[in-house]
């Protein structure tokens, strides 16, 4: 394993011995973004320790953690090189982390080892040689495991399946810019950075949009990816192997519950990642966002919005909590969606979808009797 050498520095933004590194540059830079992960750790960095490709270097980053994570993070990186960076202030954002990290890194490739997740051993050794046959990201389909690493069904809970039941379970590679196209532009289709490999040359770029992502909790990451990936059209591979494990617990950003306030940010992140991606230059000229009023690609948003804000009816009809392209999208989707449709007017949702139902059948009868009649 190549890497710097041993480096603690605490309550501080800069790492010890930053401008004295070896010249011999690792080919990947794991990075480890902690906060307030204590309980996983000890899992987190066996898992790293245990995989079967070595040469690389350890950048653990702590964002100011209030639990016993330095304490254990201390007593697990005792003899093992690596950069240790703690925060005296927390950065407020996963990606601001992120970014930290990629600028700290000498190697080519990145993985970005979320603190609280896990991996097999071979999850390295399977990823890597895509990137060194010129991919620009390779990652692998997640199972989920809960707080205590028991499984849990990875088939209910891998999100890019509810936007493609068949996709995901087969490996496949196709262009960064038809992957944002396709999918990115819907939703982020990369739900797990612990699963993924990708260039570091390319990832400087995303430091352009740092200001963008230091204040999102809940979708930087999506506009992350999407940015990286529309830098430049190369290709991008999947293997549907669940090699990586991404942990479901309280603390987690996907986490269904909070307080109020929570809901609400989430949800202005979900408008203020569609703003953004309408506005990217890559899906201008392909689809303009206006098109999104006819169909139902963001209509999970609009679910989001209506499970985690509760709004009432004249709210949802005035599309209060909401701002952006999601705002113009409400009061057609109300009328054009079913599924939205019966989330914010159950009542009324259900008699229109029986109606819908009667109609569509009536019609399905009487085409059959004039095929018949020709017949």
């Amino acid at each position: 394993m190549a890497s710097p050498r041993p480096s603690d520095l605490h309550g501080t933004e800069e790492p010890v011995g930053g401008k004295d590194r070896t010249s011999s540059a690792p080919l990947l830079s794991i990075i480890v973004p902690n906060y307030n992960h204590a309980p996983f750790l000890e899992e987190r960095l066996n898992s790293i320790k245990h995989q079967s490709f070595r040469n690389y270097e350890l950048i653990v980053l702590d964002d100011a953690s209030s639990d016993d994570s330095l304490s254990v993070l201390q007593h697990e990186l005792q003899g093992w090189q690596h950069q240790l960076v703690v925060n005296s202030h927390n950065s407020g954002s996963p990606c601001s982390q992120w970014l930290k990290g990629i600028a700290l890194a000498r190697g080519d490739f990145i993985w970005i080892a979320e603190s609280d997740d896990s991996c097999a051993p071979d999850f390295l050794a399977s990823l890597i040689p895509h990137l060194e046959q010129g991919a620009c990201l390779a990652y692998c389909r997640s199972a989920a495991i809960d707080a205590t690493g028991a499984d849990i069904s990875a088939s209910t809970l891998y999100w890019p399946d509810q936007l493609d039941r068949h996709l995901w379970h087969q490996p496949f590679t196709t262009s960064s810019h038809d992957f944002c196209q396709r999918l990115m532009s819907r939703a982020n289709c990369i739900p797990n950075a612990s699963a993924v490999v990708f260039r570091r040359e390319s990832a400087l770029a995303c430091l352009a949009i740092k200001a963008e992502l230091q204040d999102l909790l809940f979708c930087g990451d999506w506009i992350f990816w999407f940015h990286y990936l529309a830098q430049g059209n190369q290709p991008i591979c999947f293997d549907p192997q669940p090699r990586s494990r991404f942990r479901c617990h309280a603390a987690t950003t996907r986490a269904n519950h909070g307080s109020p306030q929570r809901h609400a940010r989430h949800i202005d992140e979900y408008c203020r990642a569609a703003r953004w991606i309408c506005a990217q230059p890559l899906l201008t000229p392909s689809r303009p966002w206006r098109q999104r009023l006819w169909d139902g690609q963001w209509d999970w948003m609009l679910l989001e919005y209506l499970v985690r804000i509760r709004p009432g009816p004249l709210q949802i009809l005035l599309g209060l909590g909401l701002h952006g392209p999601l705002r113009s999208l409400m009061p057609r989707r109300l009328l054009l969606s079913r599924l939205v449709r019966s989330q914010a007017f159950p009542r009324l949702g259900g008699w229109i979808n029986r109606r819908q139902s009667s109609w569509q059948t009536q019609q399905a009868r009487l085409l059959a009797r004039l095929r018949r009649r020709q017949a």
